[in-house]
């Protein structure tokens, strides 16, 4: 065995070792362990949303507090927000491979004999090498040159620029950054729907809970009809027929008890999952009125579909996603363009060889080099055509999301006004029966009412109650989703249905300085609001819906009556002339979304001049009380 060795030597044999283990490790094969893997990583997954879900609420959960914790810590987002920085990251990789490339290299090569070749003269007439090389009786050549060392170490720095490699990465780093600003606008968008999931859960939860709150009450009304039915019963009064129809009230309200109890479950549960949060924490809801919200929801009739429309597609992220995609499909045809280019490469080299025999061991180097595929050039020619259709295809893919946005706002709106509609028959109905109970309590009180019948009557009410929540449910709802059509955040849309008043969050703003009188100005004898005028009113509606504890008076004038004129017979006119520019002032608040309710309007004529000139006198002023 030794001999053997010694014959093919060591290194060969250490050589066929690692081909040996190389190619046994190509038949490696992975066999998991499901059970045990799954097993580890549920421990895994279980310790890191304990760490993460366990959000402590002390107080009462509002709306605010539920949308904040959302946006923290809503696990989609935090997805989201991750992939966020890794787009960042890969920003800064493409940037850094702008820079010029520096290459490190050293080798070291022993070789166990030198390299010694034979040394033959060349006739330089032929070319031809001549004469036999001579050797002695133990066979050694007289003639024979070396040039290397058995052992040679040999290293080089190297510094390469590729002008077109610099500039297809420039492109390259434009479109991650790119990229990353569409992860940042993917994520704003995200917020926005994960508002309006908040909202709607939030308001079913604080709807059924107030009911639950309810049901107690219409329970012990039930059970001492129930008693007072089966002392009748029993006195023979009344037929067996209408204790069970009692009972049967009661069985039914044990239904509908159930289904809110469920409802409020889901909601719970919902809310808890969009918070990002373990469903087994308990919270308690804040006593915010719901009613306050629905008072100050803007009426759809007041919504201009055209101005909602053109906030629409200048605040939806997708839209601006959409913009940057198309600079990124322009940004690759650009680098196309380029691929087109021959290639430039400027080297510089510093090298060090150990061999004893060169005169320099140490030298450097210069050079450029070019290089162009020209057969390559048909197939990026024909690629940057292709890229033109790709240029051509986001652009179409941009108008089609804005018809899309365009129809989505339109049929949010319609299913806004559908819903609320809905709702204003259901709140009527249980208004009538809220009427009903009110004015039968009065017969009731006088003997013209029985008992049984007073129940009956409550308990419908009860039920008309719970139709009305039901609808208002789904009104919040919708009208959440038209918010969030718009592509705007909570805290600017929050500002329609949000007061302070309502035990819900207040926006807080930096204050500005409070427009508390307004003057709008009118031509001679005419009603007419100037366009000029339109911004004026507009900051007005914003001011008045950021406190929803102001109210606005409108008061309109004429300019007053001249010398050697009628007084009597002129100032009917004015007087005329003065609502109607009253009117025209409130009729544009209102189309703003302001509600009517919170605007009064009165006219004067030509009563108290505020200046001698006419053309002060020709207003309407707008008082914000």
């Amino acid at each position: 065995m030794k001999k053997i060795i010694s014959r093919i030597g060591i290194k060969t044999v250490i050589l066929l070792a690692i081909s040996c283990f190389m190619l046994s490790a190509c038949a490696i094969d992975y066999k998991p362990n499901f059970a045990k893997d799954r097993q580890a990583a549920l421990k895994e997954d279980k310790a890191l949303l304990t760490k993460m879900l366990d959000v402590k609420q002390d107080k009462p959960l509002t709306l605010d507090d539920a949308i904040k914790i959302s946006i923290n810590n809503n696990l989609e987002l935090r997805v989201n927000r991750i992939l966020k920085d890794a787009a960042d990251e890969k920003v800064v990789s493409e940037k850094l491979k702008m820079l010029p490339m520096l290459n490190l290299e050293g080798d070291i090569v022993r070789r166990s004999e030198y390299d010694i070749s034979y040394y033959k003269y060349v006739n330089p007439d032929t070319m031809e090498p001549y004469g036999q090389i001579k050797v002695d009786q133990d066979g050694a050549a007289r003639t024979l040159t070396v040039s290397d060392d058995k052992e040679i170490f040999s290293g080089n720095i190297k510094l390469s620029w590729n002008v077109l490699d610099f500039g297809l990465t420039y492109i390259k780093a434009k479109q991650k950054a790119m990229g990353a600003v569409i992860k940042d606008i993917e994520t704003d968008r995200q917020t926005q729907r994960l508002t309006a999931k908040v909202f709607s859960a939030y308001w079913k939860a604080v709807i059924a809970d107030k009911n639950l709150e309810r049901i107690p009450k219409v329970e012990q009304m039930l059970n001492e009809y129930k008693n007072v039915i089966q002392k009748a019963v029993n006195e023979k009064r009344v037929s067996p027929i209408a204790l069970k129809e009692a009972e049967n009230k009661i069985i039914e309200l044990s239904i509908k008890t159930t289904e809110i109890q469920a409802q409020l479950e889901a909601a719970r549960i919902e809310l808890a999952r969009l918070m990002g949060i373990s469903p087994a924490i308990a919270f308690k809801l804040a006593d915010a009125d719901v009613e306050c919200f629905v008072t100050n929801l803007p009426e759809p009739k007041n919504l201009n579909v055209n101005e909602l429309e053109d906030v629409a597609l200048k605040n939806r992220p997708e839209l601006f996603a959409t913009d940057i995609e198309l600079q990124i499909q322009k940004q690759e045809a650009k680098a196309l363009l380029l691929r087109m280019l021959p290639g430039l490469r400027f080297d510089a080299v510093q090298l060090y060889n150990s061999n004893d025999f060169l005169v320099n061991n140490s030298w450097s180097t210069v050079g450029a080099n070019l290089a162009w595929d020209i057969f390559g050039l048909p197939a990026k020619y024909y690629a940057k055509k292709a890229q033109k259709k790709n240029i051509a295809a986001a652009q179409t893919k941009r108008i089609e999301l804005t018809a899309a946005i365009m129809t989505q706002l339109r049929l949010a709106l319609h299913d806004f006004a559908i819903k609320k509609k809905t709702f204003n028959y259901f709140n009527d109905f249980y208004t009538n029966h809220e009427d009903i109970v009110r004015i039968g309590a009065e017969y009731h009180k006088a003997g013209m009412l029985c008992d049984a019948d007073m129940v009956e009557r409550s308990i419908e009410r009860f039920t008309a109650k719970l139709g009305r929540d039901e609808s208002l449910a789904h009104m919040l709802d919708s009208f959440a989703t038209l918010a969030v059509t718009l592509g705007i955040d909570y805290d600017k849309w929050s500002g329609y249905y949000t007061n302070k008043n309502c035990g819900a969050p207040v926006v807080v703003k930096p204050k500005k300085e409070s427009v508390k009188t307004v003057y709008i100005y009118f031509d001679f004898g005419k009603a007419d609001l100037k366009t000029k005028y339109y911004p004026i009113l507009d900051k007005v509606v914003s001011q008045i819906k950021q406190d929803a504890a102001s109210k606005i008076k409108i008061q309109g004038y004429t300019g007053d009556i001249r010398k050697g004129i009628n007084k009597e017979k002129y100032e009917k006119y004015n007087v005329e002339l003065s609502k109607k520019r009253s009117a025209v002032i409130k009729q544009y608040l209102v189309s703003k979304g302001l509600i009517s309710k919170r605007i009064t309007t009165a006219w004067f004529g030509s009563k108290d001049p505020a200046s001698k000139k006419h053309l002060k006198n020709r207003r309407v002023e707008l008082i914000i009380e």
